[in-house]
């Protein structure tokens, strides 16, 4: 049988026991074949219809899914395992998925330093990278949620190769390391930080300082600030040659808290950075700021529609609070479980927390939890909602917690509160720039076509589909990105 081969970070190649395939049948079929290996269960032909030609009548969906098929059966079609009710991949035939391999060599079974630079390896760039299927707009969200979700992994992952590369004073790979890390993640102070102590190290002196201007010169203009007083003082020791009697800056940070069972821990955080400026939201940022401050609230729920931007709001609130725990912003992202017995391991994996022999791994977490302060961001809640008395178990046992959840429904817990979120705000006649929406379309259009200026009647079209969209952020990107083309 025929070895299937698909990759999908860095873009899409599919091969045949070594041998490229072209085209599987069009985008739809690939797009299909993409969203069946990537996900470990099988799908309802509705489902499926659904998430491809969602905007087509029933009937006409359907047809149009068994054309795909059809057109995939030539290239693919034993690894397809097909009924008259439910299509799933066949894993039972030889294939190779490199996001599965991707996922495998950077999990905790496995994390070794050796398994991450395979995976790294592995991560030729963003998954899907300039794929694209018109008219398909769930299969476009779950492709930018899993876009972001690898991003974020694999900036993890060079993370802790970078900061091992320090430990064993491997510079040149280190450096390497490092300069990939910037580019996933160019705003991450500490990884310039990283980067110029690698360059001293391996005596590339002006390279450092060279580092440090650029450091300085993308915080001024990107973000309007100054780099710290720890990247400064790191430049000054540089600068003055006092680097080999210096101490290890970059060594002294760390991406998850240590629990050394006193009363001091590390103020820390795990949430992703973000590439893209934040928009608009003013009057919810300070809605949610009020019940964070609120010591009666302790539960809050961002609850709204899929591509309304629950998760980018959630993650801007969760930023502003960095300093008011002293156990750091944690966030917990639920959208790729399957089930609610999955919670605990996914919050003990994202703590470092290691489960022992003696007591149930949820009453472990929660003694764990106990005399700690810190703000749990749970993203994606809403498919594991009888899981959601772990959240209730958690406030009970820790009162110095607080948790931020986003969810297409409400938890329906006591302790709950609510925060309904809608799309970006806009007039609904005479829209301006200064409108949220029209902001956060701009702002997007203008990452896709840079020199876009706006003409007489475009105000009209911006207006046109602020409304069809609702304001929706996610409509709103998708719409931005065709403004090359269209």
């Amino acid at each position: 049988m025929a070895k299937l081969q698909l990759n999908f970070l860095g873009g899409v190649g599919i091969c045949q026991n070594g041998a490229p395939v072209a085209d599987v049948g069009g985008r739809k079929a690939l797009a299909l074949l993409c969203y069946l290996a990537v996900n470990r269960q099988p799908f309802s032909r509705e489902a499926l219809a659904g998430l491809l030609w969602g905007e087509m009548p029933d009937d006409r969906a359907r047809m149009n899914l068994r054309r795909t098929l059809s057109r995939l059966r030539p290239y693919v079609g034993p690894h397809l395992h097909i009924t008259t009710r439910e299509i799933a991949f066949n894993r039972d035939l030889p294939y190779w998925l490199d996001v599965e391999q991707f996922e495998t060599a950077v999990s905790p079974r496995k994390n070794d330093i050796t398994h991450l630079r395979e995976a790294i390896d592995l991560y030729q760039g963003d998954f899907l990278d300039g794929f694209y299927v018109k008219n398909a707009p769930a299969f476009e969200e779950w492709m930018f949620t899993q876009r972001v979700r690898w991003h974020d992994l694999a900036v993890q992952t060079l993370h802790t190769l970078v900061a091992d590369c320090l430990h064993q004073k491997s510079y040149s790979d280190g450096i390497a390391y490092a300069k990939r890390l910037l580019t996933l993640d160019p705003w991450r102070e500490e990884a310039h930080r990283q980067l110029m102590e690698l360059l001293a190290g391996n005596g590339q002196r002006s390279a450092a300082l060279m580092q440090y201007d650029a450091c300085r010169r993308l915080l001024s203009e990107e973000l309007g600030i100054d780099p710290s007083s720890a990247t400064m003082t790191l430049y000054e020791q540089i600068l003055g040659s006092q680097f080999d009697k210096a101490v290890s800056l970059s060594s002294l940070t760390t991406i998850m808290p240590i629990d050394t069972g006193s009363d001091e821990s590390v103020v820390s955080h795990n949430l992703p950075r973000q590439t893209t400026r934040f928009v608009g939201r003013e009057s919810e940022l300070t809605t949610l700021a009020g019940f964070l401050k609120n010591p009666h609230i302790r539960l809050i729920t961002i609850v709204g529609a899929g591509g309304m931007g629950k998760t980018r709001l959630a993650l801007e609130t969760a930023y502003q609070y960095l300093k008011n725990f002293t156990h750091g912003v944690w966030m917990v992202s639920l959208a790729k479980l399957s089930s609610s017995d999955e919670i605990v391991p996914a919050v003990a994996q994202e703590f470092g927390f290691n489960f022992y022999e003696g007591g149930t791994p949820r009453q472990q977490l929660l003694d764990y939890f106990r005399n700690k302060s810190f703000l749990l961001v749970m993203d994606n809640y809403e498919h594991l909602l009888d899981g959601a008395d772990l959240i209730a178990d958690v406030l009970q046992t820790a009162p110095q917690v607080k948790v931020l959840a986003t969810s297409r429904e409400p938890l329906r817990l006591v302790e709950e509160q609510l925060f309904s979120l809608h799309g970006l705000a806009f007039s609904r006649e005479n829209i301006s720039e200064e409108d949220e929406a029209a902001q956060f379309f701009l702002e997007r259009a203008r990452h896709v076509q840079s020199d876009l200026t706006l003409k007489r009647d475009d105000m009209a079209h911006i207006t046109t589909i602020c409304r069809q969209v609702e304001g929706m952020p996610l409509g709103l990107e998708l719409a931005a990105a065709w403004v090359d083309t269209l």
